[in-house]
């Protein structure tokens, strides 16, 4: 008896393609102030849509991510206000978004 095994890539990450003048336009006008980037590659993903002037607007609002590595990233990028929620899940990330 034996087993045969055989590797599957079952897990591919595609980014959505953003709209950044439209997004830009409707975060503003909604007043958004916030945040929630899970991944190092999300944020990446996000701050390559956008020039540096929306950049600068983008960096200036509040940021929430999992873990210290994302943090990191997030500092470099040059974000300031950050929360490290701990996790990815969503009672975490819930919990860091309400208002104490």
């Amino acid at each position: 008896m034996g087993a045969k095994v055989e590797y599957r890539e079952v897990y591919k990450r595609d980014y959505i393609p953003l709209h950044p003048t439209s997004l830009m336009t409707l975060w503003k006008q909604h007043g958004v102030d916030s945040l929630v980037v899970t991944s190092s590659g999300q944020l990446s993903h996000l701050i390559s849509q956008f020039n540096s002037q929306d950049t600068a607007w983008l960096s200036s609002l509040r940021l929430f991510v999992p873990s210290q590595r994302i943090l990191e990233d997030a500092q470099a990028i040059g974000f300031k206000n950050i929360t490290n929620t701990g996790s990815a899940s969503n009672d975490d990330l819930l919990a860091a978004l309400l208002p104490a």
